[in-house]
């Protein structure tokens, strides 16, 4: 029977004398055996709550516990021992399984990449589509110019002044633009896919892009041409306002280069080497363009338009029927 009070000079385990130093009546107390042993903390735990810090277990316990552990089986020490950790197989599969999971979702999460910087790119040019109309409904119908002005400083175009320059040094002011009221400067004018981080061969006319779009020239025409009225625009589907434009640039540099173009028009000379379409299918090979109803979609390259200057940009002509009024 276990008594109801410890007695510090009994074991608590089997309530024989435990021999502590602390509980003889000597005068003079030796160090205790016990100070020079580890007490394992499973013997410790055997231990009744309201005896535990009250009375030390004796040497013979101690013993007895030492030699179940020496009597368990050697493969369930082992066992035991190693239960916590993996074994170098296990890591193995571990990480196998890991590469073939990162193997079949990273072509789907680039697949989402792609689709939502082709959604941020339609949705800036339906943007300047709405820009577009509010400008004709400002100005009696009346589109506005290709570029207005150029001196020895720079050029104002639809979109704002350029500064004269070398190429990725040029200064820019999109508040001198034709559209600026209507958009304030906001990165509409920034399609995702026109970036040096992404297209390392893209080299931006400004210290950084300036305007990735270029507008229809047929229906925005240079100064000393006729300005288009809305109303002789007879098919709005069917008529694009913007759209993915850039160049290339062969002719400054030793390699080509890929660079912003502001303008859409007919570049319809394929198989001449002088030839330099402005189209940009850059969405997998795909160019975004805004029809002047105010919807934008995708348009494919017309066969053989292909820039072999620089093949791997697909710059090429767009439609020339979404180009020219009829």
């Amino acid at each position: 029977m276990t008594p109801l009070f410890p007695n510090p000079a009994e074991c608590p385990l089997c309530g024989e004398p435990n021999a502590c130093q602390l509980c003889s009546p000597a005068a003079y107390k030796g160090r205790c055996w016990c100070a020079h042993e580890e007490m394992p903390a499973e013997l410790l735990a055997r231990v009744p709550e309201k005896f535990r810090s009250r009375a030390c277990i004796c040497q013979k316990c101690l013993n007895h516990f030492r030699l179940e552990g020496l009597l368990v089986p050697r493969g369930v020490r082992h066992a035991a021992q190693r239960a916590p950790g993996f074994s170098l197989i296990e890591l193995l599969v571990v990480i196998a399984l890991i590469a073939i999971l990162s193997a079949m979702l990273l072509p789907a999460l680039g697949k989402a990449r792609t689709t939502a910087q082709n959604a941020g790119c339609q949705s800036n040019l339906r943007q300047l589509g709405v820009a577009a109309e509010l400008y004709w409904d400002d100005n009696c119908g009346n589109g506005f110019s290709l570029w207005t002005s150029a001196n020895a400083a720079g050029k104002t175009w639809w979109f704002g002044w350029l500064a004269a320059g070398r190429d990725g040094q040029r200064a820019f002011d999109l508040s001198e633009g034709a559209l600026y009221p209507y958009l304030q400067g906001d990165d509409v004018r920034l399609c995702p896919m026109l970036n040096p981080a992404v297209n390392p061969q893209f080299k931006p006319k400004g210290t950084n892009t300036i305007f990735s779009y270029g507008c229809n020239r047929y229906i925005f025409p240079a100064p000393g041409q006729p300005k288009v009225d809305a109303s002789r625009i007879s098919r709005p589907t069917e008529m694009a306002l913007f759209a993915d434009s850039a160049s290339v640039d062969n002719f400054l540099q030793a390699e080509a280069e890929l660079k912003e173009w502001y303008y859409l028009d007919l570049e319809t000379n394929y198989a001449s080497p002088n030839n330099y379409p402005n189209g940009h299918f850059r969405h997998n090979q795909r160019a975004n363009v805004a029809f002047a109803d105010g919807h934008a979609g995708q348009e494919l390259m017309v066969p053989g338009s292909l820039d072999r200057h620089l093949p791997n940009q697909n710059v090429g002509q767009l439609r020339p029927e979404i180009l020219t009024l009829p």
